[in-house]
């Protein structure tokens, strides 16, 4: 680790005088103390993540490097290791309608954790997460008309030493729509994600309010019918009106969330959540209400939570550098 962060150093002092570099950043601690009602019993923790991120880019903006660290998440200790997003890169063409560029690292497509936005996490919100996360190398093409943005990448990685395989990632928005589709392992075992949202406010010209629908799945296209194809999926509405905000999702198989904020005490923001794991059992959830607010470059959040049987209340410190 420390051979490592030496090498990044050295790096940042070779390009110092001619590239531009940004470094954030991300630090966090969690308190926090559960009471087990069904055997009585208490359990403390103290529970550390941090993550940075540093880009250096050539005065010409055409190369660089991005280098991201980690530590897991919830982890005993602050040892970080090279995560996903790290890469060289080099833009090859750029024009207005059409930007290419190359790319070669750790590289990650797809869907992580994605959620209604007003999930804190402070339970676990229905969520998806259809991904492909290997060593690779790509080519970007970035593509611009009018409100029509759309950018196409490929992805050559070896899924083992012995083997060439694909993926295939599009990302598309125009006006209210942004869709995107990730096809893993062309080659081999083609497997198919999208993921839509919809701003809903914009195109039916609701203003002063949030009105968003999204929806992801995970498509086995070898299937033979429609209820064994949906591997996997996810889908919910972002709502709010004026100091008032929401989120409501379901994830397969029976798993709903219903997130509730407000900032009628602002500064602090006053958030409840209630997930049911499972909906055939509805006597079966779990629930949390949190305070959040902002003191100088501290983020702070108090915190309660209630799931089978278990009380745990907590406190998180957090900072963005």
């Amino acid at each position: 680790m420390k051979k490592l962060l030496a090498v990044v150093l050295v790096a940042l002092l070779s390009v110092g005088a001619f590239a531009a570099v940004t470094i954030t950043g991300y630090l966090e601690f969690g308190p926090a103390l559960t009471y087990d009602a069904s055997a009585s019993t208490f359990e403390a923790e103290i529970s550390p993540y941090a993550k940075w991120y540093m880009r250096s880019t050539s005065s010409d903006q055409l190369t660089g490097f991005d280098v991201r660290f980690a530590t897991q998440y919830p982890n005993a200790d602050l040892q970080a290791n090279l995560t996903w997003g790290t890469m060289l890169w080099h833009k090859i063409y750029v024009s207005d309608p059409l930007t290419v560029t190359l790319q070669v690292g750790m590289l990650s497509r797809g869907w992580s954790y994605v959620k209604g936005s007003n999930f804190s996490w402070t339970i676990t919100p229905p969520y998806f997460v259809w991904r492909n996360r290997t060593n690779a190398v790509a080519a970007k093409f970035d593509m611009a008309a009018g409100e029509l943005k759309d950018s196409l990448t490929v992805y050559v990685h070896t899924p083992v030493a012995t083997q060439v395989d694909v993926d295939v990632y599009n990302s598309l928005s125009f006006n209210v729509v942004n869709v995107g589709v990730l096809v893993k392992t062309v080659l081999t075992d083609p497997e198919v994600g999208v993921g839509v949202s919809v701003d809903l406010a914009k195109a039916l010209n609701i203003s002063n309010a949030t009105l968003k629908g999204f929806g992801y799945m995970a498509l086995d296209i070898t299937a033979t019918d429609i209820t064994s194809m949906l591997s996997d999926y996810m889908f919910g509405v972002d709502f709010g009106y004026d100091k008032f905000n929401g989120s409501v999702a379901f994830q397969k198989p029976q798993k709903l969330g219903v997130a509730l904020t407000t900032t009628i005490l602002e500064p602090v923001t006053v958030g409840a959540e209630l997930v049911w794991d499972d909906l055939t059992d509805v006597t079966a959830f779990n629930l949390a209400g949190y305070l959040s607010w902002k003191t100088g470059l501290l983020g702070q959040k108090a915190y309660v939570t209630y799931g089978s049987n278990k009380v745990k209340v907590g406190w998180k410190l957090s900072t963005n550098f």
